[in-house]
């Protein structure tokens, strides 16, 4: 066998497997998803939160919350959920605001990151990531939860879509749409 067969095979092999997926766009994608076995939404109403704006390197970035409060929202609408939109964003807030109103979940999201550094220039990628907690309001029980993360060389808001996507797949125990 040549010398050059054996790098170009282990090459291939490295970038064909694993968590993470490289494509021509320079990205890589990961986390997961937990949900309760057995979960049943159907028909009833869940109480979505609004999301704070993520933070990176440069502090807060102002307006990366209201994007995934929106695209959260209507992966949970294309799922065909009964959703109720609230204001309120932390876990105490809404299960208070649910359980006055009735509503028998809340979900409550987080940007954990979210970084633009002008990979143009700096050549350091910009990342993205939420986390999404469903509750179920009675006893206060976390049900479904979800971590998604994406790191490429677009700005973070490219990849809000596929973040939002991804997360209410994992709560609803559906497959997680690829990114691209």
């Amino acid at each position: 066998m040549k010398r050059w067969v054996l790098p170009i095979l282990l090459t291939l092999l490295v970038l064909t497997t694993g968590c993470a997926t490289i494509e021509a766009t320079h990205a890589t994608h990961g986390g997961s998803g937990y949900r309760t076995p057995g979960l049943m939404l159907g028909d009833q109403q869940i109480l979505v939160g609004r999301i704070p704006d993520g933070s990176g390197e440069d502090g807060i970035i102002a307006g990366s919350g209201d994007l995934m409060t929106q695209r959260v929202r209507k992966e949970l609408l294309k799922g065909g959920l009964r959703i109720a939109s609230s204001e309120k964003s932390t876990a105490t807030e809404l299960l208070s605001e649910a359980a006055a109103s009735g509503v028998p979940f809340v979900l409550v999201g987080r940007i954990p990151k979210w970084v633009d550094n002008a990979t143009e220039w700096s050549d350091k990628l910009d990342y993205s990531s939420i986390a999404l907690e469903l509750y179920q309001v009675t006893d206060k029980t976390l049900v479904a939860s979800s971590d998604r993360n994406v790191q490429g060389v677009t700005v973070p808001e490219d990849w809000a879509g596929w973040l939002a996507a991804a997360s209410v797949a994992d709560i609803l125990g559906k497959p997680t749409p690829p990114p691209w």
